[in-house]
């Protein structure tokens, strides 16, 4: 049994430092051939290590697809993506209300993220479609979720680690000086919270959680596309 839990554990390790360090590898090895580091690299990297962790979960993401459309009737797929996008949203919203009485000047970190993605869309309005509905929905959940499913069996602790670990990979990289770096604290591990309880109230399916960030991130996605964000 310990080994069994060794070999869950050498799995899980590996599968989040590749996370950690795949956009550098894949670009050390494109330089190497003189491809250079733009947007197309950080397009094909993502690619690849998207198709190398859906190959490593390939059997957990089949099987649990099998099971949500077993166990779920039409009606209970559409009421549960719902209801989880819909927790999300009031959530923010509501503490969008509450922090424009505790930070006022806030909004302007908000126009700099949407400067920021509208920039990427800019650039490549392909690859940021991508990340946001593809990548980010099916190869983050995989890694943040799936992985530590497999070395995490507490319910609770699960939820405690997965969202705090997915918190702070999303804001390591930005501007930790930012006065209101709170905020997005705040907004990552509202998101990572509900949605793992959603898993583990749900048998661990990461077939439902990729389709409720999904439809999550289909709002900011449909307002670029129609230049409305």
């Amino acid at each position: 049994m310990n080994k069994n839990l060794n070999k869950k554990l050498v799995k899980t390790l590996l599968v989040f430092l590749g996370y950690l360090l795949y956009t550098d590898f894949f670009s050390t090895i494109f330089s190497v051939f003189g491809l250079g580091n733009g947007i197309e690299v950080s397009f094909i990297s993502d690619l690849l290590f998207f198709l190398i962790i859906v190959y490593i979960y390939k059997d957990n993401i089949s099987n649990d697809l099998k099971k949500f459309l077993q166990n779920y009737n039409i009606k209970q797929k559409i009421f549960v993506i719902i209801k989880y996008v819909g927790i999300i949203l009031i959530i923010n919203l509501l503490l969008g209300v509450f922090l424009e009485f505790v930070f006022p000047n806030a909004t302007n970190v908000t126009d700099e993220n949407t400067t920021a993605l509208k920039s990427l869309f800019e650039l490549s309005s392909i690859y940021t479609i991508f990340k946001i509905l593809i990548f980010a929905t099916v190869a983050e959940e995989l890694v943040f979720k799936e992985s530590f499913k497999e070395i995490v069996n507490n319910k609770f602790a699960f939820v405690i680690i997965s969202s705090l670990i997915y918190t702070v990979m999303n804001v390591m990289y930005t501007d930790l000086s930012n006065q209101y770096l709170i905020i997005d604290i705040i907004g990552y591990l509202i998101f990572a919270f509900i949605t793992s309880i959603a898993y583990v109230k749900n048998d661990n399916n990461i077939f439902l959680i990729i389709l409720i960030k999904f439809f999550y991130n289909l709002l900011p996605v449909t307002l670029l596309v129609i230049g409305t964000f």
